[in-house]
């Protein structure tokens, strides 16, 4: 059964609900509230419209820390405020009766690239978000995930959650190697979410990389997909773009028409959130968008 899903970034946005949010859809993935006040107000807004909530991690957003817990950070001290904080974020989550869904958290985080990756195209909050391969092993990156997951997976069983790991950045530790699905297969109730925008941009940035290899690679672990494009041109000239079939490769926009392709060989119920900006383009062209990139999804040419 389709599940389609829109974000809510920042806050509640009762508008972009109205306008984003069409019959048939089925979710909510929240990120990083300011106001503690827009818990209640999603929570209101559940009992009338009656749909599934999501947490990107996180759910309240912290001033002092960035968005994406460095859970594999080389400081001891680091990676251990990143666990605590993990577990506070998702006790305060229960405590409010959000009931997610799932609870999603970027991997690998700080992420790892080779040398010459281009830091241009890529957004990284601080130097911290990142390590080249020279400054982390195989060995100790494997160690350091599986601490993550294991634990993560815990957490789910323990409050009822689907944890999931939206890939991030990715290097040839994740998908040259086999560590992921075989960790994966063991914490067998975390899963992946997959991004057509980054995995779009990583294979413009690196000849190397594959998305539809990636996608072929991690299909049968992935839980929920985030749909959108960018277009680059001398540097970034669109981003969280709305997916449309007018989109050439040849004009610099992303092959997402060929990542949903691949995505649709998935035997799997993949929920898709919608995680672009709708006010980029008007009510005709969302609808046009949706209708797309459901038909991607169910392989039609």
């Amino acid at each position: 059964m389709e599940y389609f899903m829109i974000g809510m970034y920042g806050k509640v946005d009762e508008k972009k609900f109205k306008g984003d949010y069409v019959s048939g859809f089925r979710g909510i993935e929240v990120c990083s509230f300011e106001d503690f006040n827009d818990i209640n107000k999603l929570l209101q807004l559940k009992k009338t419209k009656d749909f599934e909530i999501s947490v990107h991690f996180p759910l309240k957003k912290n001033k002092n820390k960035g968005r994406d817990p460095l859970v594999l950070s080389l400081d001891r001290k680091v990676r251990d405020e990143e666990y605590n904080r993990i577990e506070e974020e998702i006790q305060l989550i229960i405590d409010n009766k959000i009931n997610p869904k799932y609870i999603l958290i970027h991997f690998p985080k700080p992420v790892i690239i080779e040398e010459d990756f281009n830091l241009n195209l890529w957004k990284f909050a601080s130097r911290k978000e990142y390590y080249y391969e020279s400054e982390i092993n195989f060995e100790v990156f494997k160690e350091f995930s599986e601490k993550f997951i294991h634990m993560f997976s815990m957490l789910g069983e323990k409050y009822g959650f689907i944890p999931v790991l939206e890939l991030d950045a990715i290097n040839k530790y994740i998908y040259e190697e086999e560590f992921l699905e075989i960790i994966l297969k063991k914490y067998s109730n975390v899963k992946l979410c997959l991004d057509t925008g980054r995995l779009a941009l990583q294979e413009i940035i690196d000849t190397k990389f594959d998305a539809k290899r990636v996608v072929e690679k991690f299909i049968d672990y992935t839980e929920v997909v985030h749909v959108w494009n960018l277009r680059v041109d001398n540097g970034i000239q669109e981003y969280h773009y709305p997916v449309l079939q007018n989109q050439k490769m040849e004009e610099g926009w992303g092959d997402v028409k060929g990542i949903l392709e691949s995505i649709s060989s998935s035997k799997n119920n993949i929920k898709v959130l919608f995680e672009h900006d709708s006010s980029l383009i008007n009510d005709n062209e969302l609808l046009a968008c949706y209708n797309y990139v459901r038909e991607k999804l169910q392989g039609v040419e």
